[in-house]
């Protein structure tokens, strides 16, 4: 009993809410990572083709990218630095959790310790084993044979 409560509350209190962080707000903010990485490259790209063009009408449109190719940039920067700056709030209430889960560690082991010395100071005060006669620890066998 002790020990499916001890698994209960540590799944509870650490793997459940650890596994939603992983598979809700940690996957959002690495999708998003990916997107500015992207964002980032198409700017480079943008800033390439204004270094390569040929002509006035070229450095125009060119430039015309560039300017809607970082605004883009800036965007998603935004974005991702807000997810980033979220995750001390995530990394406080991961904390929280941990803490509560070694408390629950502590209080079973305590439980757990209590429990054998228990049965220590039973198996102390209660008949040992073996101190009568063999046949007087077995049920009765016919003729005195074991």
């Amino acid at each position: 009993l002790l020990e499916k409560e001890f698994i209960r509350s540590g799944n509870d209190g650490l793997v459940t809410p650890l596994q939603r962080f992983l598979d809700g707000e940690m996957k959002n903010i690495l999708r998003e990572r990916k997107v500015l990485e992207n964002k980032r490259l198409d700017l480079d790209s943008c800033k390439n083709k204004v270094k390569k063009a040929r002509n006035m009408q070229d450095q125009q449109q060119a430039e015309n990218e560039l300017r809607l190719s970082q605004a883009e940039f800036d965007r998603q920067a935004e974005i991702t630095k807000l997810l980033m700056e979220g995750l001390s709030q995530s990394r406080t209430n991961h904390l929280r959790h941990l803490k509560a889960f070694v408390s629950s560690q502590a209080e079973y082991y305590a439980q757990t310790h209590m429990v054998m010395q228990e049965l220590s100071r039973d198996l102390d005060s209660g008949p040992s084993l073996g101190s009568g006669p063999v046949s007087q620890n077995l049920p009765n066998q016919p003729n005195g044979s074991l």
